[in-house]
C-alpha cells in the first residue's frame, strides 16, 4: 500500500513519468520496510520531520496519525507493524512536500528525515539480508553509472552539430536582416540538417538508460528537446526565406503586389505555429534541476523563439489583413487629419487640414484634400449631429465639435476621435470612410524620412525630417503670421508629404519600422481602421493610438487644451510630481500630484496667431486652456498655488477626471496641487500607468511610491530604489506610454 501511495504522488525525480512512478513507488516501500526493522527513536524523527514540513490540511492529519502512532510503538512491545505504518504514513507526507525556500529543498529536508530510518534498519538487518541491500546498491549505482556514460557519449557526438546548427542559424537570421533571402535560405537547411542529426543523436536508443537517473535525466530531455525544436524552428524559418520573402514585399511606384502578399500568410502561419510549439516545450523542458551551462542555453534558446515569435505573428496577421486594408477586396477609403500640437488638443492638436486616401488593388493614391476650414463651412453646418460615443458627447458636447470640426480631437484616445470623425465627415461633403489616419508634424518629419526632403511653394528651404517639425510648429507662424498664405502653406505640406508616400517607393518592413517606430510609439502617427480585424492588427502594431487604462493598478495622465485659439503651447512646459503610499495588505492608497504648468511666451514680439487670443480679452501672450488630471483615485482636495478651489468631475476612458480652466501670464507659472485617495488591486505589487499627451514639449514626470509601514521594496522595474528600499522613485520624460512597477515584501 505504501508503494502504491508513492506511485500516486507527484514527485518527478525523473521528469518521465512510468520511470517515476516506479522510483517513487520503491522509494515508499524501501522506507516502509526499513522503519518497521528501526529503532523506535527513528520513528520520531521521521513522523516529526513529516509534520512539521506538511504543507496541506490532508498531509499534515496524515503526519499528525504517523506520529501519534510512534508515541503509541514507544508505549507498547516493539512490533514491527507499527514501524512500518509510521514509515508508510510519513514517506507519502514527504513525497508531497512544497517547496521550502529554493528549488531542491523539499528532496534534502525528506532525505534528512528518512536517513535515521534507513541507517538504524540497514544496521539491525541480518548479515544474508545486508548482503542482498548490497547487491541492490550495486546494481543502482550501475544503472547510474551506465547512464551517465551513455549521456555523455551522446552529448559529445551531438555538440559539434549543435554548436554547426546554431551558428549557422544565426548568420541565417543575420542574411535575412540583409535582405539575402537566398543565403538565408541554404543557411537554414544547413542549420535543420545539424540540429535535426544532434536531435537523432540525444534521442537514440542507446542514449535511453540515462532517462531513468534522476536530475540526469532533466538534461539529456533537456537537450533532446532543445535540438529538435532548434531543428523545426530553423527548418520553418527557411521555408519562410524560401517562400515569404517578406522583404520583397515592398511598396513600389504607388503599388504593391496583393497576390504575393497574400501567398506570404501560409508560411508565416506555419512558423508561428511551429514556433509557439517550441516555446511551449522549451518551457517544460527547462527543470529547475539542469546545471547552470546547460539551462543557460535552453533559457537563451528559448528567449530567442520567444522574441522572434510575435514578430512572425504579426507578419502572419499583416498578410492577413493586409490585402483587404490595402483596396484587395474593395475599393478603400481612409481620411488622412494632420494636427498641430502648438495649439493642443487632447490626442495631441488641434486639425488644421485633411486629405482623403483611396486604396484599389494595392494602388494608393490622394483623392482630395484641403485646409479643415473648407469641412468647417460645408454647407449644412447648423443641421449636423454627433450621436456618440456617450463618454465623448458628456465630456465635449457643450463644446459643439459637430461645428468645429478642428476640435474633433478633444478626446486623448484615437479610437475615439475617429468614431467621432467618421460620422462628421459625411455630413460635411465627404464620404464614409474605412479608417483614419492622424499625423502631426513629428509625424511627418517620420514620413519624410522615407519619401525624402520636400519642396513647397512658399518655404524659404527644403523641408527635411530634421526641420519640417519646427517649421510646422512655430517657425512658419512666424513668417507668414494668419495670413491666407499659411493657411496654403500648411495644407500643401501635408498633401505633398502623402503624396509623394503613396506614389514612392517604400523600404521592406524592417527599415520602415526603424523610420516611423519611434512616431508611432509617440503616438505622432496613428491609425484606426472599422473593421475589428483590421483594428486588431493595428493595436498588435502599436499604432493605433489607443489611451492608456489604469486596469486596477495606479495611473496618471495630464491633458491640456488650448482655449485661446493661438499657437502658443509650443512655449508650454508641464511638470508632475506624484508621491503615493500604499499599503499592499488592503489596497488603499494615498497620493499628492503636484503639476506645474510654465508658459514661457513672451507678451510681445511675436505675431498674434501664437501669442494673441483672438478677441477674448487676455493679454497678450496668455495661454489659456482647458486642463484635465487623469486618475483612477477620488480627489479629495485641489489647490491653485496654494488656495483651495473646485474642480469639474467627469469619467472617460476607465478614468476620472478632473478638470478646470486656467489662465497662465506671459513668463508665468500655476501650481494644482490634488490630494487623491483610492484602493487599487490588493497584493505585493505596486504598478503606475504614466499616460502622455503628443505635445510639442514632453513633460517632466517625478513618480515616487512608498509601501505602509512593515513593507520594504524588494525589486522594480523602471523606478529606482531609494532610502533603503523604503520606497521606489523615478525622474523621466515620458514620450509614449510607461509602465513603472515596484515588487514589495514585508519586513522580516
Amino acid at each position: 500500500m505504501a508503494a502504491i501511495g508513492g506511485g500516486f504522488s507527484e514527485a518527478a525525480p525523473t521528469g518521465v513519468r512510468p520511470v517515476d512512478v516506479l522510483l517513487t513507488a520503491g522509494f515508499a516501500a524501501v522506507v516502509t520496510l526499513a522503519a518497521a526493522r528501526a529503532r523506535r527513536w527513528t520513528w520520531f524523527v521521521l513522523a516529526g520531520l513529516a509534520a512539521i514540513a506538511a504543507g496541506t490540511a490532508a498531509t499534515t492529519a496524515v503526519a499528525a496519525i504517523a506520529l501519534a502512532a510512534s508515541v503509541a510503538g514507544a508505549l507498547m512491545s516493539r512490533r514491527r507493524a507499527i514501524g512500518a505504518v509510521v514509515g508508510a504514513l510519513a514517506v507519502q507526507v514527504l513525497l508531497r512536500l512544497p517547496d521550502l525556500g529554493f528549488h531542491g529543498s523539499s528532496s534534502l529536508y525528506a532525505a534528512v528525515a528518512v536517513a535515521p530510518v534507513l541507517v538504524s534498519g540497514y544496521l539491525l538487518l541480518p548479515r544474508s539480508r545486508r548482503h542482498l541491500v548490497h547487491r541492490c546498491a550495486l546494481a543502482g549505482a550501475a544503472v547510474c553509472g551506465v547512464g551517465l556514460a551513455v549521456f555523455g557519449a551522446s552529448v559529445a557526438l551531438a555538440w559539434s552539430g549543435v554548436h554547426h546548427g546554431v551558428q549557422q542559424a544565426r548568420q541565417g537570421l543575420d542574411a535575412a536582416s540583409d535582405g539575402d533571402q537566398e543565403a538565408a535560405a541554404a543557411l537554414f537547411e544547413s542549420a535543420t540538417r545539424s540540429l535535426a542529426s544532434s536531435h537523432r543523436t540525444l534521442g537514440a536508443w542507446w542514449a535511453r538508460p540515462a532517462r531513468v537517473v534522476p536530475v540526469l535525466a532533466q538534461h539529456a530531455e533537456a537537450l533532446e528537446v532543445a535540438t529538435g525544436q532548434a531543428a523545426e524552428v530553423a527548418g520553418a524559418a527557411g521555408d519562410v526565406a524560401v517562400s515569404a520573402d517578406v522583404e520583397k514585399i515592398r511598396y513600389t511606384s504607388g503599388r504593391i503586389d496583393l497576390a504575393r502578399l497574400a501567398a506570404t500568410r501560409e508560411p508565416l502561419e506555419h512558423a508561428a505555429s511551429v514556433m509557439k510549439v517550441a516555446s511551449d516545450r522549451l518551457d517544460r523542458a527547462a527543470s529547475p534541476w539542469l546545471v547552470g551551462p546547460i539551462r543557460d542555453r535552453v533559457d537563451g534558446l528559448a528567449a530567442d523563439v520567444d522574441g522572434t515569435l510575435g514578430d512572425v505573428e504579426l507578419a502572419a496577421e499583416a498578410a492577413a489583413v493586409a490585402p483587404g486594408l490595402l483596396g484587395g477586396e474593395g475599393t478603400r477609403h481612409y481620411l488622412v487629419l494632420f494636427t498641430q500640437p502648438a495649439e493642443a488638443r487632447g490626442l495631441g492638436g488641434f486639425i488644421g487640414s485633411w486629405a482623403e486616401l483611396r486604396a484599389t488593388d494595392g494602388d494608393l493614391d490622394l483623392t482630395e484634400s484641403g485646409p479643415i476650414n473648407e469641412l468647417l463651412t460645408a454647407p449644412g453646418r447648423e443641421q449636423r449631429r454627433l450621436t456618440g460615443p456617450p463618454e465623448y458627447l458628456a465630456r465635449y458636447g457643450r463644446f459643439r465639435p459637430w461645428e468645429y470640426l478642428q476640435d474633433t480631437s478633444f478626446a486623448p484616445d484615437m479610437p475615439t476621435v475617429a468614431s467621432v470623425v467618421a460620422e462628421l465627415y459625411p455630413q460635411a461633403g465627404g464620404r464614409p470612410v474605412d479608417g483614419v489616419i492622424v499625423a502631426d508634424p513629428y509625424g511627418l518629419a517620420a514620413l519624410l524620412k522615407l519619401t525624402g526632403p520636400i519642396r513647397v511653394e512658399g518655404a524659404p528651404q527644403r523641408l527635411t525630417a530634421d526641420n519640417v517639425a519646427q517649421f510646422l510648429v512655430r517657425d512658419q507662424y512666424i513668417q507668414f503670421g494668419a495670413s491666407g498664405e499659411r493657411r496654403d502653406f500648411l495644407e500643401q505640406v501635408g498633401r505633398e508629404t502623402f503624396d509623394q508616400l503613396v506614389n514612392g517607393t517604400l523600404p521592406g518592413p524592417r527599415k520602415l519600422g526603424a523610420a516611423l517606430g519611434p512616431a508611432v510609439a509617440e503616438r505622432r502617427l496613428m491609425v484606426f481602421a472599422f473593421d475589428p480585424a483590421e483594428e486588431r492588427f493595428f493595436e498588435h502594431l502599436g499604432v493605433a493610438g489607443r489611451a492608456p487604462r489604469p486596469e486596477g493598478g495606479d495611473g496618471l495622465m495630464v491633458v491640456t487644451q488650448n482655449k485661446g485659439n493661438n499657437k502658443i503651447d509650443s512655449f508650454l512646459e508641464r511638470t508632475v510630481d506624484y508621491r503615493a503610499t500604499y499599503d499592499p495588505h488592503t489596497g488603499a492608497l494615498n497620493a499628492t500630484a503636484t503639476v506645474t504648468l510654465r508658459n514661457g511666451a513672451p507678451s510681445s514680439g511675436l505675431p498674434d496667431a501664437i501669442i494673441g487670443n483672438n478677441d477674448q480679452g487676455y493679454p497678450l501672450g496668455t495661454n489659456v486652456l482647458y486642463f484635465s488630471f487623469y486618475t483612477p483615485h477620488h480627489l479629495r482636495e485641489a489647490r491653485l498655488d496654494g488656495e483651495r478651489i473646485g474642480l469639474e468631475f467627469q469619467r472617460e476612458l476607465g478614468w476620472a477626471v478632473y478638470s478646470r480652466f486656467l489662465e497662465i501670464p506671459p513668463g508665468g507659472s500655476v501650481q494644482i496641487e490634488l490630494d487623491l485617495e483610492g484602493s487599487l488591486d490588493t497584493g505585493a505589487e505596486y504598478r503606475l500607468v504614466v499616460g502622455p499627451q503628443p505635445l510639442v514639449n514632453p513633460d517632466d514626470v517625478i513618480a515616487t511610491v512608498q509601501p505602509t509601514k512593515g513593507w520594504l521594496v524588494e525589486s522594480t522595474r523602471g523606478f529606482g530604489i531609494t532610502s533603503g528600499g523604503r520606497s521606489a522613485a523615478i525622474r523621466i520624460e515620458p514620450r509614449q506610454t510607461t509602465v513603472l512597477e515596484a515588487d514589495l515584501s514585508r519586513l522580516p
